[in-house]
């Protein structure tokens, strides 16, 4: 009892300040608390917001840039009056920043954030963060589940690999690179198209979809095929533990057997992602000329969770086409923020989402 008074007076001192009614509307979360844990998929957030202003609208953002709308309801007793709202929450193992934001009818905005650590369904996590040779270049890469992976989801080859890994000796030469603007890191082509087999250790929910989807929008150009003597294709195995929606893959052709794998309830869009690298795709937002159609602001970015995620190559790479800001291998706009706000930002006004 003695709780509830206490944080009903907080609110009441906290949103009947004039100088913050004169302002951007005021967010208050008041559940869960702002640092705290759950072995729950979601969290149900609940708190309060005002404005001298009527508020329109009262959303969540999290720091991968999914959103979603709260629960809440406008008041009859005027627009500086307090709302409740709730929102549940998508968890994500590992740290998951929220933030909600509450927007007015002038088009000002406040928010509130939070940090909720995911403690359930957890995928393989990383365990070290290490350097070392790629191709004859240096790289930094996360050991996850005995892989060395950059970019969140590029897999280079097993932690064992790399630590092997040394540096060019004098005057040696690399035969490919890291990108691919090599060949020799390509599939083959097979009567007038390109062919990549693959096999199924273990499916994910949305992998036939994928596989259906690809090769119907690149019909004649690239298909997945079942593999049948071939010594290079690719094998899907999926964990159907690991509820995190996170899966990865390597770029290109490695040689010999490679993996897409990860999470099993990645969504359709994440699998055929994947799908892109295994075809040889690198991020459409890291192409040398990003800088032309889309801000990348680097003060909404979460640091440590970006290592390599927004980096452009330096050589061994080609650019094909026109960049295309809703290419399937485009990080959404708010992609890895830290405070709900935009990290991609399109130049072009029509084209923001």
């Amino acid at each position: 009892m003695y709780r509830h008074l206490l944080v009903e007076a907080i609110i009441v001192a906290a949103l009947s300040f004039p100088a913050f009614l004169s302002a951007q509307p005021v967010v208050r979360i008041l559940e869960p608390s702002a640092q705290s844990g759950t072995s729950a998929p979601t969290v149900l957030l609940k708190g309060v917001a005002a404005s001298d202003s009527a508020i329109v609208n009262i959303y969540w953002t999290d720091h991968l840039g999914h959103t979603g709308p709260a629960e809440w309801t406008p008041s009859a007793a005027g627009p500086s009056t307090s709302l409740a709202f709730s929102a549940e929450v998508s968890v994500r193992p590992g740290a998951n920043r929220i933030a909600v934001v509450a927007v007015d009818n002038q088009n000002r905005s406040g928010s509130a954030q939070l940090s909720v650590y995911g403690e359930g369904g957890r995928g393989p996590g990383v365990s070290e963060i290490r350097t070392g040779w790629w191709h004859g270049m240096q790289v930094g890469y996360a050991v996850i589940d005995g892989l060395a992976v950059v970019e969140g989801d590029i897999i280079l080859g097993t932690a064992a690999q790399l630590a092997a890994s040394a540096p060019p000796g004098p005057g040696s030469v690399s035969p490919d690179g890291f990108a691919l603007g090599y060949v020799s890191d390509l599939w083959p082509e097979v009567g007038g198209g390109y062919q990549i087999p693959y096999t199924i250790e273990t499916s994910a929910t949305n992998l036939n979809a994928a596989l259906s989807y690809v090769n119907s929008t690149l019909s004649g150009v690239i298909q997945f095929v079942p593999q049948t003597s071939q010594t290079n294709y690719v094998t899907f195995n999926f964990d159907p533990t690991n509820t995190s929606g996170s899966c990865e893959s390597s770029v290109g052709m490695v040689g010999g057997q490679q993996f897409v794998g990860g999470s099993a309830s990645c969504a359709l869009a994440t699998i055929v992602h994947e799908m892109g690298h295994t075809i040889g795709l690198f991020h459409e937002h890291q192409r040398p000329d990003r800088n032309t159609y889309v801000t990348f602001n680097y003060a909404n970015v979460d640091e440590p969770l970006v290592a390599g995620n927004f980096d452009i190559p330096t050589y061994n790479y080609q650019t094909i086409g026109l960049y295309d800001i809703a290419s399937v291998m485009h990080y959404p706009p708010f992609s890895f923020t830290k405070n709900g706000l935009t990290v991609l930002e399109s130049m072009d006004l029509r084209l923001r989402r």
